[in-house]
């Protein structure tokens, strides 16, 4: 009876660790890939990826998505992973240009945002692949501002 109280313990004991490196490399993997996108979202919504830290245990990043309007301003949103929304507005393009096909740059988080500070603000951009930065109708003022400041 001890002998076989002792080799389950000690199977235990070997199996635990094995157990627990398996289950934070399953974790990491779901961890690096690219969550389902919302259903609700357009097409053209793209997973921005936050920077990466080692070990990192949960989804970092956001889903940003503007739905094409024949004129601006565009509603667009931000969600988390799961799709809950968390910011939305109408964005235009930040020198007038026009949208013809509404292609979001892939790229990570800080990509998405831009602090003002004149306003002591950081707030949501959405980069296109034409080059193009879409900003938030209230913000162009201070985002140009920014721009031409020396």
């Amino acid at each position: 009876m001890k002998q076989n109280t002792f080799r389950t313990l000690r199977l235990i004991v070997l199996l635990l660790p094995v157990a627990a490196i398996a289950l934070v490399l399953i974790r990491l993997d779901w961890v690096a890939q690219t969550p389902r996108k919302p259903a609700w979202l357009p097409d053209s919504a793209v997973w921005v990826s936050a920077p990466h830290t080692p070990l990192e245990f949960q989804k970092y990043g956001e889903w940003v998505g503007c739905e094409l309007a024949r004129q601006v301003p565009m509603r667009c949103w931000f969600t988390d992973y799961r799709g809950s929304l968390y910011f939305q507005g109408l964005f235009v393009p930040l020198h007038g240009e026009t949208i013809s096909e509404l292609r979001i740059a892939p790229g990570e988080l800080p990509e998405f945002k831009l602090y003002l500070q004149s306003l002591d603000e950081t707030i949501n951009i959405i980069p296109l692949q034409n080059r193009t930065i879409l900003v938030p109708v209230d913000k162009v003022k201070a985002v140009k501002s920014l721009k031409q400041a020396p």
